[in-house]
């Protein structure tokens, strides 16, 4: 019963309390310090070890409005400078979706579609966005990477979204691209949207399904030359049926 709690605060002890009643098997001793050793505490991925960088998460939210309050109370995604979110389901002009310690952009056009993101405005500013048939675009910039989310509808044509990317993107600062594009890399690893970014040096980092069905459609792009600075993490959370992907971006200069 003791070996499940988390803090010695949550021990409760009544009556008499003798310490010489208190042994320690040595083995069991010996198992907790390798244990320890080789804890995510002991050993934080780039997501979580605190030093200097730039950390994109992005996550399809499955609607903005029954998810808010997991999302900004999710630990995992709170190490992140900017938390691009995917289908948020508002109408425009929806508001009131704060979290703590980030300013907030919505592109919003109603039920399934929609982007938003939650961004430090000491790291990023929102620079422009686009509705275009069936997918919606903002673009964040910050001094070293540039952010570009993407919701993709079925049916939306894939080059005109790359098209786009070309259009707002500076060959001179790495740009990364991020959302749910409803094409399963598994099944068309060249499609349109990724062999067109390739042409323009942007190359796609996720190697793993996000969907809970087995689908791939989550992307994470990256300028290629910078793709060696980053380190991408797949988490799931339990509110959502995708897998969010943290990007962390270890710069010439971090932030």
């Amino acid at each position: 019963m003791l070996s499940r709690v988390e803090d010695i605060e949550q021990i409760g002890i009544m009556g008499d309390f003798k310490e010489s009643n208190v042994r320690i098997d040595k083995n069991a001793l010996a198992e907790l310090q390798k244990m320890n050793e080789r804890s995510m505490n002991r050993n934080p991925t780039p997501w979580r070890d605190g030093k200097e960088a730039v950390r994109i998460a992005a996550l399809y939210v499955l609607n903005l409005r029954n998810n808010h309050r997991y999302l900004v109370q999710d630990p995992t995604l709170r190490f992140a400078d900017i938390v691009c979110v995917s289908e948020t389901w508002l109408s425009d002009g929806a508001d009131g979706f704060t979290m703590e310690g980030y300013e907030v952009a919505y592109n919003s056009v109603g039920p399934g579609k929609g982007v938003a993101a939650f961004y430090k405005a000491e790291i990023f500013n929102q620079r422009t966005d686009c509705r275009l048939e069936g997918a919606q675009m903002s673009m964040f910039e910050s001094p070293e990477v540039d952010v570009i989310i993407v919701y993709r509808s079925q049916g939306q044509n894939l080059e005109e979204i790359a098209d786009k990317v070309d259009v707002w993107r500076d060959p001179a600062k790495v740009t990364v691209v991020c959302g749910d594009m409803n094409v399963c890399l598994k099944k068309e690893a060249r499609n349109k949207l990724t062999v067109e970014l390739e042409s323009m040096g942007i190359t796609q980092l996720n190697e793993e399904a996000t969907h809970v069905a087995g689908g791939h459609i989550d992307h994470m792009y990256v300028t290629k030359e910078a793709a060696g600075k980053t380190s991408l993490e797949r988490y799931t959370p339990f509110y959502s049926d995708h897998d969010a992907l943290c990007l962390t971006f270890a710069g010439e200069n971090g932030h």
